[in-house]
């Protein structure tokens, strides 16, 4: 296992409302979820709060951000982030989690075209490494027009986004992966070819398990708002 701490990020995409809905339902826990390792340990809405009573709802949600432009049948309508890292230093009494999520909200904010593009956002403590969920509706700030591939479209842009959440959250103690960019034909040293591609394996294995451990028993559907403090 690699000594390095890893900052965690997977992104699915999600083409229905309802699946869309069904992950904002187990994100604010509306739905019953029986594989909570820590049932009573709170979790934090990293939302501005609602009304009394009132709960969160992807529908309306997405048709006050989308209006009534017309909708592609197979688009891809909202955008579900996980960001983590690894179990030991983020459970440590030095790591502090609450900059680990402002920071990591103001990313998501960045990346994914401005804080009214979030319609929901939940820190998670009740499993067994702490984990932040956020979903998000792709809409481009400029046109206004919802475009999925302007944010998410290729690897080259999905590289960019792991290089910079890494680069967000590294001033905490996490690392980014080692990228697959290192090859022979980089001119790099055989021997140094060789170790980099063990240690790169050893990392994919690392971010894996962690990744699974997070989102262990929960389905996938296919595919903060900027707060100025939390208080955790």
């Amino acid at each position: 296992m690699s000594e390095k701490n890893f900052a965690v990020f997977r992104l699915q995409k999600i083409k229905s409302k309802s699946g869309a809905n069904q992950v904002l339902r187990h994100m604010y826990r509306y739905s019953s979820c029986d594989h909570l390792m820590y049932p009573g340990n709170k979790n934090y809405d990293l939302m501005p709060p609602l009304p009394d009573g009132e709960k969160r709802s992807f529908y309306r949600s997405f048709d006050d951000l989308v209006g009534d432009q017309t909708i592609r049948k197979n688009a891809v309508i909202a955008l579900e982030c996980v960001f983590s890292g690894t179990h030991d230093l983020m459970h440590s009494e030095d790591f502090d989690l609450q900059k680990w999520a402002k920071k990591t909200m103001e990313w998501c904010s960045n990346s994914f075209g401005g804080k009214n593009n979030i319609v929901g956002a939940v820190l998670h403590r009740d499993e067994t490494t702490y984990h932040i969920h956020a979903l998000v509706v792709p809409i481009n700030p400029e046109t206004k027009k919802l475009n999925a591939r302007g944010f998410v479209g290729g690897r080259a842009k999905l590289s960019i986004l792991q290089d910079t959440y890494a680069e967000c959250v590294s001033e905490l103690g996490l690392n980014r992966g080692i990228s697959k960019k290192i090859s022979k034909k980089d001119h790099v040293a055989y021997q140094q070819y060789v170790n980099e591609k063990a240690r790169e394996q050893l990392e994919k294995e690392e971010v894996a398990r962690l990744t699974d451990e997070i989102l262990k028993k929960e389905e996938y559907i296919e595919g903060s708002y900027l707060f100025t403090d939390i208080e955790l």
